[in-house]
């Protein structure tokens, strides 16, 4: 179903929460993460690191997607 166009300006919020708590989030998961991972190889390090930041923006882009959509359908 198609529905509105999302505007501009609520196309910018959109992006902006989502990078500010991109930040946020990367910044928190990094500072709890790093001690857990400490005694592990660089190679397994970094591929911890990449898959759970991944994970965790995918989730967080498609969370907010969905709330700025349900509000432009209300």
């Amino acid at each position: 179903m198609r529905g509105q166009m999302q505007s501009k300006k609520d196309t910018h919020k959109e992006v902006l929460l989502n990078n500010v708590l991109g930040v946020l989030i990367g910044l928190i998961t990094m500072r709890i993460m790093l001690p857990l991972i400490e005694g592990l190889s660089f190679e397994t390090r970094s591929i911890i690191i990449v898959t759970v930041m991944f994970c965790l923006s995918y989730t967080r882009g498609y969370a907010i997607r969905r709330f700025f959509n349900k509000r432009l359908m209300s």
